[in-house]
């Protein structure tokens, strides 16, 4: 196209419901009241950003973005899907901001994700999964922030998160979540951020957590672990903030804190911890602040706070 026929298919763009920002390569269609995706006005086909949120679509053809070569941005967010056709995100090959969070998703198929190459983030946060495929991620090597929270997934396939090895955070909280398999977070070396607070997580046994060497943020609070394995965070070399608060922790194994020797935060009031062993913190020589509040503590052993060299706030 040229000048004057570019111009001229951003204005018929404006004639439909949504705003369409040539500059911008935008188009805009937030809170529009659609059931649908527009057909009579056709989106120019040079579309960078395209914004869908907010409406009540319920379906969607599997061809509607077939067009859009040069998207970077989709944001279907706070909609009525239930469902997303096996080719609806094929060829979309720069697509890198994907925002399909508040809807009614129940499954997804292993191969929906299979062009998106260049995605850095993905958002599948409120919607209504128990569990997902095996490997649906397997394709999104330059994904950095992947958000499954608010869902009710109860298990996670061991091979998840394969290939995921740019994913800094990693967001699961509110889901179902009862046990983490073995090796299931192996392959993530970059990330930094894994939050797993408020699910059903009973225990956690020592090799569940392996590969994180880089996780500097880590929540498990609000769960029902009553047993922490020794050495359960030896991998944590970088952590800086651990939170264990509101679960059933009553006893903290010799070891349990192995290794965390960058930790400056650790949160673990509102448990039933009852005695404080000898050595129990002591490799915890940064950490400035401890929270044991709300426990049952009934016996400090001689050297229980040893190691503590760095505490602000106890």
């Amino acid at each position: 196209l040229n000048a004057d026929q570019g111009q001229l298919v951003w204005q018929r763009c404006n004639l439909g419901p949504c705003d369409c920002h040539r500059i911008r390569r935008e188009v805009s269609c937030w809170r529009r009241q659609l059931i649908e995706i527009p057909i009579t006005h056709p989106f120019p086909v040079e579309t960078e950003i395209l914004d869908f949120g907010f409406n009540r679509i319920d379906a969607i053809h599997v061809k509607s973005f077939s067009a859009f070569k040069a998207l970077r941005d989709l944001d279907l967010h706070d909609n009525s899907l239930d469902y997303l056709p096996e080719r609806l995100l094929d060829n979309l090959y720069n697509l890198k901001h994907l925002k399909l969070q508040n809807n009614k998703l129940e499954n997804l198929s292993e191969n929906i994700f299979g062009d998106l190459r260049s995605l850095e983030t993905l958002d599948l946060k409120m919607n209504r999964f128990s569990e997902l495929p095996e490997k649906i991620f397997r394709h999104l090597k330059q994904l950095n922030v992947l958000s499954l929270s608010f869902n009710s997934l109860e298990n996670l396939a061991t091979n998840l998160f394969v290939n995921l090895t740019q994913l800094e955070e990693l967001c699961l909280e509110k889901n179902r979540l009862k046990s983490l398999r073995t090796g299931v977070f192996k392959q993530l070396k970059q990330l930094k951020r894994l939050y797993l607070h408020e699910n059903s997580l009973q225990s956690i046994r020592d090799d569940c957590f392996e590969g994180l060497e880089q996780v500097q943020h880590l929540r498990l609070d609000k769960n029902q672990i009553d047993i922490l394995a020794a050495r359960v965070f030896r991998h944590f070399r970088n952590l800086l903030t651990l939170n264990l608060e509101s679960n059933a922790i009553s006893t903290l194994s010799a070891g349990v804190f192995e290794n965390l020797y960058s930790l400056q935060s650790l949160l673990m009031s509102k448990n039933t911890i009852e005695k404080l062993s000898g050595g129990t913190f002591s490799p915890l020589v940064v950490v400035h602040r401890l929270d044991l509040s709300f426990n049952g503590i009934e016996l400090v052993e001689e050297n229980a706070f040893r190691g503590l060299d760095a505490l602000t706030h106890l």
